[in-house]
C-alpha cells in the first residue's frame, strides 16, 4: 500500500501547499525556525532553504530515519528524534493508521485514540521546548502533532511569550477532521491573550497565529 502522503506528493509535487506558501511569506534568510512533528522533513527542507537555522523534531523513529536521509545535505538543520510535549517523559505509542505515515498518536494523546487506527508498539521520548532552553531568537514555529497541540503549547509557553513567533498550528477538534474555534482556544489557552488567529484555508485544519501588537 503506497503511503497517502507520497501519493499526494507524486500528484501535486508537494504536501500542504498552503502551508508551504505561508512559510515562504514569513521566513527570511536570517530567521531561526522550529518544525514540530516534522514527519519526513517536507516543510523542514523548505525552511532550511529560507532560514538561517531550523530545529526539527520528529517522535516516530521510522519517519525520523527517512527525514535524516532527506536532509543529509541541509547543513542548517538540527534534527532530533523526540516528541515535543509539556514535560520530559517516555510515553507508549497508542495508534497508527496503515497507509498514512503522518497519522500516529501517543497513548496519552489529549484527543484520545483514533477509532480506526491500529495499535502501534514502542515508546517515544518526549520533552518540552522550554526544557530544551533554545537560546536563538525564534521567528516561526510549525506544529503538526495529531492532537498533542495543548501539550506542546503548555511546554513552550516561556519560549513563545519571550520570542512572540508566528505559529502555524494544525488543530483538530476530533480525529475525524473536525474544526472548532473553541477547541483551538482551549489548545492555545496559555498564550491566547497574546495572540490573534485565523484559519489558513477553508476546509483545512491549519491555523495562523500571530502575536498581538
Amino acid at each position: 500500500m503506497k503511503d497517502v502522503i507520497q501519493r499526494v506528493i507524486e500528484k501535486e509535487g508537494t504536501w500542504e501547499s498552503h502551508v508551504q506558501e505561508l512559510l515562504k511569506k514569513h521566513i527570511s534568510k536570517n530567521d531561526v525556525c522550529i518544525d514540530i512533528g516534522s514527519h519526513w522533513g517536507i516543510h523542514t527542507r523548505l525552511m532550511s532553504k529560507l532560514a538561517k537555522l531550523v530545529f526539527s523534531f520528529e517522535a516516530d523513529i521510522g519517519n525520523y530515519k527517512i527525514q535524516r536521509e532527506a536532509i543529509k545535505n541541509c547543513n542548517n538543520v538540527v534534527l532530533v528524534n523526540i516528541g515535543i510535549s509539556d514535560k520530559t517523559e517516555i510515553v507508549e505509542w497508542g495508534w497508527e493508521v496503515p497507509g498514512n505515515s503522518g497519522s500516529k498518536g501517543l497513548s496519552n494523546n489529549p484527543m484520545g485514540n483514533y477509532t480506526y487506527g491500529i495499535k502501534k508498539e514502542g515508546t517515544a521520548l518526549c520533552k518540552s521546548l522550554d526544557e530544551l532552553d533554545i537560546k536563538e531568537k525564534i521567528k516561526l514555529i510549525k506544529i503538526d502533532v495529531e492532537g498533542y497541540e495543548s501539550k506542546v503549547i503548555r511546554g513552550a509557553k516561556e519560549l513563545i511569550l519571550k520570542n512572540k513567533p508566528i505559529i502555524l498550528l494544525e488543530s483538530w477538534s476530533d480525529h475525524n477532521g473536525g474544526v472548532d474555534v473553541k477547541e483551538l482556544e482551549k489548545n492555545i489557552e496559555p498564550i491566547l491573550s497574546h495572540y490573534s488567529y485565523k484559519l489558513i484555508k477553508e476546509g483545512e485544519v491549519d491555523w495562523l497565529l500571530t502575536p498581538k501588537k
